[in-house]
């Protein structure tokens, strides 16, 4: 499976660590460039103060590039970004991005709106039925040390939540439930 991350945060590189490492899966992780600041550290060298993920991780500063890669695009960066990410993603892909499955990786709400993260993705124009979020108590360090924790993935879509539970699923290290 091919996966796109947006985001280089430690929650997005320990989803990108685990989905290549338990499953095998290809991974794209997409980093926004800010044109005053350097590149971040694991954009850099792979190398969090966590983990350290395999070369063949593919970094990219170009969001076109991480949204074609991805039969499903994880986000996990800021939840107050959200919003301005959607705007970025409709202008940059254009017709076709809410045909996309997206599966949220990051918890909150827009403090401005008071909007769900995934109400932000459907007044971005997603479809209902491909939104997801997976949460859980799995914490960076515990996940990459390989110890066994409990998820949860949640969507507007029974379908795509048992989906993506059997896709990112793996026996004795993360168990997934869904609702």
């Amino acid at each position: 499976m091919k996966i796109s991350i947006l985001g280089s945060g430690r929650w997005a590189s320990c989803i990108a660590y685990y989905l290549n490492r338990a499953k095998g899966y290809d991974i794209t992780m997409w980093e926004l460039k800010f044109d005053d600041r350097p590149e971040s550290k694991l954009f850099l060298t792979h190398k969090n103060e966590y983990l350290e993920l395999p070369k063949s991780i593919k970094m990219t500063h170009d969001l076109r590039e991480a949204l074609d890669f991805g039969e499903v695009v994880i986000i996990s960066i800021v939840s107050q970004q959200l919003s301005n990410l959607m705007e970025r993603i409709k202008r940059e892909y254009g017709e076709g991005f809410e045909n996309k499955k997206y599966c949220l990786c990051m918890k909150g709400i827009e403090q401005d709106t008071g909007n769900t993260l995934t109400k932000v993705l459907r007044k971005a124009g997603v479809y209902r039925s491909n939104i997801a979020v997976w949460v859980g108590p799995g914490h960076v360090q515990s996940i990459s040390r390989g110890e066994p924790t409990n998820m949860e993935i949640s969507s507007y879509s029974s379908k795509y939540a048992e989906y993506l539970k059997n896709s990112f699923e793996s026996e004795g290290y993360i168990d997934i439930c869904t609702s």
